[in-house]
């Protein structure tokens, strides 16, 4: 078993209905795979620079603080991509 640690951090916002099925998405995923997940609202004032970078593109994921998926959530490829980075 490895012992790497995945934090996925979901940018969205509550009024958001891509970002309520991305969140659903993230924890099927982490039923399958074990990671943190952060949730960061954009538009709250103290991520000011994340609502100025993702306004238009909410939601966005991150993997350990890299930009990797945005507006959806692909289960499998999220999936592949875990396990991937798991057997590094």
């Amino acid at each position: 078993m490895s012992s790497k640690r995945l934090l996925l951090t979901l940018f969205g916002s509550k009024g958001c209905g891509l970002c309520h099925e991305a969140k659903d998405a993230l924890l099927k995923v982490k039923k399958l795979v074990p990671f943190e997940l952060q949730e960061i609202d954009i538009h709250q004032p103290e991520n000011q620079k994340r609502w100025e970078k993702y306004t238009f593109d909410i939601p966005v994921v991150h993997l350990n603080g890299e930009e990797i998926l945005m507006h959806r959530v692909d289960e499998t490829k999220l999936t592949e991509q875990l396990k991937k980075k798991l057997a590094e």
